[in-house]
């Protein structure tokens, strides 16, 4: 049994755990969680089918490097600054160049790893589907400045 396996199976204990003291406790508030996360489970599944997991975590992939370029652009034409403070450190020790290779590596690798979750668990569809929504908006941001900023 694999390390995600077991760290899963950890988890499924303790919200069983949860689920059964409050089916004891308020059985109203247990069906209100039960329709919540019925309804939860079918939009995430509308939304993100097991069978597209694979090409949404490639696609999130592909934004994530483009975001990593994008930002090494504003910075290194100086017309932006790193939001995240870890990576401006980085930046500030090591270089804008450690900086893109450290940011899409380690964005990239929680991506794969969120996706590898996605094929098992539905929750972690959901989160794939949040966080690709997020990745989508932040792209388009990027891109529609990083077209300004290569023109001007």
């Amino acid at each position: 049994m694999s390390l995600l396996d077991r760290w899963a199976r950890r988890w499924d204990a303790r919200i069983l755990a949860g689920r059964d003291r409050l089916q004891r406790g308020s059985p109203g508030a247990y069906r209100v969680l039960l329709a919540v996360a019925t309804a939860s489970y079918l939009v995430t599944d509308a939304l993100v089918p097991r069978r597209r997991v694979r090409a949404l975590t490639t696609t999130m992939v592909a934004m994530t490097l483009f975001d990593s370029i994008a930002t090494y652009v504003w910075v290194t034409r100086s017309v932006a600054i790193e939001g995240n403070p870890l990576v401006d450190r980085v930046v500030g020790t090591f270089g804008e160049g450690w900086e893109l290779t450290l940011r899409t590596v380690f964005s990239g690798a929680l991506v794969v790893l969120l996706g590898a979750l996605a094929r098992r668990y539905w929750e972690a569809r959901f989160g794939l589907a949040v966080a690709g929504l997020i990745l989508t908006l932040v792209t388009v941001v990027h891109g529609v400045v990083l077209v300004a900023v290569l023109r001007s």
